[in-house]
């Protein structure tokens, strides 16, 4: 047993070191000086999408914020696809209006409906990827995107867009973006409710600064040894709240992905890597919000779990014909899916049996100290990183907050892997046959 406490303890600290490392390339990327001017005449097009569901109460902050955006911005397109899925699922009526009619009168009383769109998907979406395709078929039909400087802009109804994501784009090379996010935007209000649940964003934020980003700089080519060493065979996956992918390749490689359990975005981070196109990070964070309750942030994360899922057969996806199909890649690609597939679900159980073995050896302080300086350099890097962001947009902690995020953050990152049971649940289901549908995070 001392000898198991051994390995899992190098392990930990190892994956430790291995975090400021990644920290750093995240922090140095985020605030790289960097050339402000901004780009004017721009030939590129943006289309901004965003799906709803049920999205009554964010809907006049969206349309407020995207309205700002595109008026002093001729090049920018606002597009609003809802769905019929909200009228048909039987659940509580808690608004006067749907979503659909809400947005309609929006658009109507504004001043610059010629540049805001209004889809409507006509039957039951299961999965999000149906009502994203359908608005951009929509704006094929009905606007015409073939050129090839235009641009979709996948956001949810909780995104916060700066201007200064699209001059960003206009002196790139590149034809795809991810803007990353943190996770911070309602952590006021969650954390009235329980600073346990607002402990998750704080999670997901972690996650985006020491997983998302450094990946991202790697396959870029913006990580000097490692992108050498790395930068084709590093696996990337998409967020759709922040993916900006050219008319041209999305058009390319068919659009999204429409699986049976969803992670349509994850799908397509696969598809892109896969023919080597780069995903490149854009250096502005956007700030989303978290789950307000238990149920809502279980539901999140077993839709998350199930998604990712996908990583064990995301290559039928694949066309072996295709003159860029290199077996190889992609067994190199669905491992590091498979990886953090299996990471998740098994990182609580792990540290629960090293908490186990150093109760039954008696290391149980070594073992806490060992844990905590995991937990809690994470923690301070997401401190010092988010004490640099723009505060009119990312929460700025307390004292107090900062005491209940050290108290409480290490049993989040225990208890995340109990939701992924059930994702695990849903993703048999869906491959014995079973129907699947994506649950929303109320």
């Amino acid at each position: 047993m001392i000898f198991l406490w051994n390995i899992i303890a190098i392990i930990i600290l190892l994956y430790t070191l291995g975090n400021i490392l990644l920290f750093r390339m995240s922090y140095r990327f985020l605030f790289k000086k960097r050339d402000t001017t901004r780009i004017t005449g721009s030939v590129n097009k943006f289309y901004i999408i965003v799906p709803l569901l049920r999205e009554q109460e964010r809907i006049h902050s969206l349309f407020e914020n995207l309205s700002i955006l595109i008026k002093d911005n001729s090049n920018i397109h606002a597009v609003f696809v809802t769905t019929e899925r909200e009228n048909l699922e039987k659940i509580a009526k808690r608004h006067e209006y749907t979503t659909f009619q809400l947005i309609e009168k929006l658009i109507k009383n504004s001043t610059l409906s010629r540049r805001i769109s209004h889809y409507h998907y006509p039957y039951y979406n299961k999965v999000v990827a149906e009502q994203l395709n359908y608005a951009v078929d929509s704006i094929t039909h009905e606007i015409g995107y073939r050129s090839i400087n235009s641009y979709f802009c996948f956001y949810n109804a909780d995104s916060k867009i700066s201007v200064n994501v699209f001059n960003t784009i206009n002196t790139s090379s590149n034809k795809v973006f991810q803007q990353c996010s943190l996770f911070t935007s309602n952590f006021k209000a969650v954390k009235k409710i329980n600073y346990f649940i607002a402990c998750f964003g704080i999670y997901q934020s972690i996650w985006t600064l020491k997983h998302e980003i450094p990946r991202l700089l790697i396959s870029s080519n913006q990580a000097k040894l490692l992108s050498r060493l790395f930068k084709k065979t590093t696996l990337n996956y998409c967020v759709t709240h922040g993916l900006i992918i050219s008319s041209e390749i999305f058009n390319q490689i068919g659009g999204f992905p429409v699986t049976k359990q969803g992670g349509e975005d994850i799908a397509i981070g696969y598809i892109l890597r896969s023919k080597n196109i780069i995903i490149e990070p854009l250096p502005a964070l956007e700030n989303s919000d978290s789950p307000t309750s238990i149920k809502g942030l279980w539901v999140q994360l077993a839709n998350w779990y199930a998604a990712i899922l996908g990583y064990w057969d995301f290559y039928k996806l694949l066309d072996k014909n295709d003159s860029q199909y290199n077996a190889k890649k992609h067994i190199v690609l669905t491992i590091q899916g498979l990886y953090d597939t299996i990471s998740w679900l098994l990182k609580g159980w792990f540290i629960l049996i090293f908490v186990i073995l150093g109760l039954i050896i008696g290391k149980m302080t070594l073992t806490i100290a060992i844990l905590l300086i995991n937990f809690y350099l994470s923690t301070i890097a997401l401190f010092i990183i988010n004490s640099r962001l723009d505060q009119r947009i990312f929460y700025q902690f307390s004292n107090f907050d900062v005491v209940m995020i050290l108290i409480l953050y290490p049993l989040s990152v225990v208890s995340r892997s109990f939701p992924a049971i059930s994702g695990l649940f849903w993703f048999i289901k869906t491959r014995l046959g079973f129907n699947f549908i994506k649950l929303k995070t109320e």
